[in-house]
């Protein structure tokens, strides 16, 4: 090698089988074979000793691991030899040490399918490969788990047997032997036993009742097939005279079987009736007559009949004492009822009222029809029918209800009185007119005291020869839109109009003496024209609605007049016009010489009345102390067109809550009130939303834990003039809609979907909010009472719906009543 220069001392040694650094060495560093290595290394690619690798390093043969197991290109534990299931041979599994490891047989403990022979693991439990369920939790709907742990479908029964299955359950139906509800003819169908039937009861036939009159062995002297044989009083005698026998016969005088005598037939004694109340009775002539107190007007004379027990009288001489054969007088202090007793003569009453209970005759829309009587019965329930007005009422008339209004069930107090009852909230006014068969709208109101449907002579009628109340779209105001009768001279009148038959345009408005006038008619003021005192236009929005506005009274004379509606501006009286007028039938307003005073008071001034103030707000009723110092005092109130409202106070950290109050009054002066606790004593401001339309007026009381209050302090009043309906919790209230007269082509108006959707009274992001929406299946329902159990706000729209599923869209859903579609139910009132 001396002469290969890259040999000698001091060169570095490779692999090549020479001694290159000329040490007397060859290779040394390098191997051939791991045989050539130390046991913890082995002989690389390199040729160099390296150490073995540890578990989980990459590898390509057993000599490179310290385990001697390179399995798949990893070292791998010296026991390793699968890493699923599909590396080990049938009927085994790869266990979590990753060791080809016998699949377990049942009920052995198991974390997979796969350790077990079944292929089952359920609930950590090797189980046969059909197990399914431990319980009947383990099943769906309508199955249960039986005794092979297989869930499995449960028997659909009819558990009480009238032919529908209503019960699904683990264990085999029981058969029915008949339909519930089902009859059949009983065994024996002869003699007393004719027309017997047996009824099936829960899937089993009832015993056979054959009557009071059957009897195993027969009844002698009857008259009867007793035993049900076909023969009657088989083996019997004569009877005892004068003597009852049963229940249908009676022994005569001469020991004969006669049958007894039903109601109005002449008898001798009370065994001869099958009522068993033979009494003296008074018979006219020639009949009673259709009048309440069932008079005669001829003579009368007076027999024995048959009447049913209770039976006091057939005419009011029955209820005098002592005989009478001339009855011509027709005074008496009784008359005889439809129910054939005796009754004091009272004069019943019925009318429509204020919410106050005080008479009211003419309403507008969307007010509240409220009912009042007295005169009845005591303690009776009657049914209190709204209907057309009718002027021609006669004995055993049917009463038909009018069909925006349901009757109403009311029971009659101690003293006979009808209690001041809310009947109706009224809708729409042109809802009303289209659908009131006289196409006008006069009511009568009716009481129905045997609530049989029909008006008998002497119930009540609150409009027997002339209209009950009546509803006008039209009508004379104050300034906060209240009807008002009555003016001064000087005094500003202000006109309103609710549910017009027109909307969204310009109408002209009349006030003319108050006269009768016609269709046809022109409206000037020259000769042969009507003497129209002043006009001005008014702007009808697109629900038939205008407020306010103002006519100027300084010219007009004392006296009685009329506003008249031009609808269609042609200057001529038209039917419509005088439907629409104010008090058609009826004087509208006076006018009086008495000056209108013009001295105004203060806020905090007392008062009575609005006009009374400058602010034009005035709280004033008998009695009421709850809104101190508000109450019957002149106050200077904001009006909002808005339904929400923000409330603000100065938070006080040394109180333990806050009771905020909001106290309503409504324009006809009702009162309704909740309170609202407040815990966060850091808060010093609430927002309401959808309040009333009205006045609210909100207080507020600083209190600590067990409710020792500070007095109140006035956070001030508002005037809602776009707000909802109000009513209190347990109040029953209205919501009606007009008909959809809009329809689809191809489809059927079938009914309508109603949308309430509730909110909190206060704006909190707490507060839930919940829907419920109703299908109506019958077009012409137009309403629908409501009655609410919490002080909440309430939304409501309606959906008309035309054949099966088609709904009008969102954008034409109708605004129902109450006012804007809302209403806010109060915990107090």
């Amino acid at each position: 090698n001396d002469n290969n220069v890259s040999i000698h001392p001091g060169a570095t040694e490779i692999y090549n089988h020479v001694d290159d650094n000329c040490d007397g060495q060859i290779d040394e560093r390098f191997c051939d074979t791991t045989a050539n290595c130390t046991s913890t290394q082995f002989c690389n690619t390199s040729n160099i000793c390296q150490a073995k690798k540890p578990d989980n390093s990459s590898c390509t043969a057993n000599q490179e691991c310290t385990s001697n197991n390179c399995y798949n290109n990893t070292c791998r534990p010296s026991t390793w030899n699968c890493d699923t299931t599909a590396n080990c041979t049938l009927n085994h599994f790869c266990n979590t040490s990753n060791i080809c490891q016998a699949k377990k047989p049942d009920n052995s403990a198991c974390t997979a399918n796969q350790e077990c022979t079944s292929n089952n693991c359920y609930n950590n439990t090797c189980r046969p490969s059909t197990w399914s369920c431990d319980t009947t939790a383990n099943c769906t709907l309508n199955h249960f788990c039986n005794t092979s742990n297989t869930c499995q479908a449960k028997w659909n029964c009819d558990t009480n047997c009238d032919g529908i299955n209503d019960t699904y359950q683990e264990n085999a139906c029981t058969t029915c032997n008949c339909i519930t509800g089902q009859t059949q003819d009983c065994p024996l169908q002869q003699g007393v036993c004719a027309g017997a039937q047996q009824t099936c009861t829960q899937g089993v036939w009832d015993i056979c009742d054959y009557g009071s009159d059957y009897s195993e062995t027969e009844i002698c002297g009857d008259n009867l097939d007793n035993n049900c044989n076909g023969e009657i009083d088989e083996g019997c005698t004569t009877c005892t005279p004068n003597t009852e026998i049963n229940s249908t016969h009676y022994c005569d005088a001469n020991g004969n079987i006669q049958e007894k005598e039903t109601d109005d037939i002449a008898c001798g004694a009370n065994y001869m009736c099958v009522s068993g109340n033979c009494v003296s009775v008074v018979d006219c002539e020639s009949g009673i007559t259709t009048n309440v107190n069932k008079k005669c007007h001829k003579t009368c004379s007076q027999s024995n009949k048959c009447k049913p027990i209770g039976w006091e009288c057939d005419t009011y001489l029955d209820c005098e004492s002592g005989p009478k054969f001339s009855c011509k007088s027709e005074d008496s202090s009784f008359y005889c009822g439809t129910d054939n007793k005796c009754h004091a003569v009272v004069v019943k009453t019925i009318f429509s009222t204020h919410s106050n209970g005080l008479e009211k005759k003419v309403y507008y829309s969307y007010q509240k029809v409220y009912v009042k009587g007295y005169g009845f019965e005591p303690n009776k329930k009657v049914t209190i029918y709204i209907v057309t007005d009718n002027n021609a009422w006669v004995n055993g008339t049917e009463i038909q209800q009018f069909s925006m209004v349901n009757p109403i069930n009311v029971t009659t107090d101690s003293e006979g009185n009808i209690p001041n009852t809310l009947i109706w909230t009224l809708p729409h006014w042109y809802e009303i007119y289209k659908i009131s068969k006289k196409g006008t709208t006069p009511f009568d109101i009716v009481v129905d005291e045997n609530q049989d449907g029909k008006y008998e002579i002497g119930e009540a009628v609150n409009g027997l020869t002339s209209f009950g109340f009546k509803v006008d779209p039209v009508w004379a105001a104050d300034k906060k839109g209240d009807s008002k009768d009555d003016f001064k001279q000087g005094e500003k009148i202000y006109i309103n109009g609710d549910g017009l038959a027109v909307n969204d345009t310009n109408i002209t408005l009349y006030i003319i003496p108050n006269t009768n006038v016609s269709v046809g008619t022109n409206i000037c003021s020259g000769e042969n024209c009507l003497n129209v005192s002043q006009s001005v236009q008014a702007q009808v929005d697109k629900k038939g609605t205008f407020k306010s506005v103002v006519f100027c009274t300084n010219d007009l004379p004392e006296g009685e007049y009329k506003v008249l509606p031009d609808l269609n501006n042609n200057g001529i009286i038209d039917a419509e016009d005088i439907l629409a007028m104010d008090d058609s039938d009826e004087v509208g307003f006076t006018i009086t010489n008495e000056q209108t005073s013009t001295t105004k008071k203060s806020n905090g001034e007392s008062c009575n009345e609005n006009d009374d103030c400058s602010s034009e707000y005035c709280f004033i009723e008998s009695g009421k102390t709850a809104l101190t110092p508000f109450w019957g005092t002149c106050q200077n109130i904001q009006a909002i067109n808005d339904k929400n409202y923000s409330v603000s106070w100065t938070a006080d950290n040394n109180t333990d809550k806050y009771i905020l109050t909001d106290t309503f009054i409504s324009s006809d002066k009702k009162i309704y009130s909740t309170d609202y606790t407040i815990n966060s004593i850091s808060d010093n401001n609430k927002t309401f939303n959808y309040l009333a339309k009205g006045v609210h007026c909100f207080t507020l009381k600083k209190c600590d834990s067990v409710n020792n209050c500070e007095s109140e302090e006035s956070l001030g009043c508002v005037s809602i003039n776009f707000g909802c309906g109000a009513a209190k919790v347990g109040e029953q209230y209205t919501v009606s809609w007009k008909k959809d007269e809009l329809f689809l082509s191809g489809l059927e108006l079938t009914g309508y979907k109603l949308e309430e959707i509730s909110y909190p009274h206060i704006i909190t992001t707490k507060g839930t909010t919940t829907t419920i929406r109703k299908k109506i299946n019958n077009p012409d329902i137009l309403s629908e009472n409501k009655q609410q159990n919490q002080e909440r706000v309430y939304i409501y729209t309606i959906r008309s719906r035309y054949g099966n599923y088609h709904y009008r869209s969102e954008q034409e859903v109708f605004t129902p009543t109450p006012d804007n579609g809302c209403i806010q139910i109060f915990k107090n009132g």
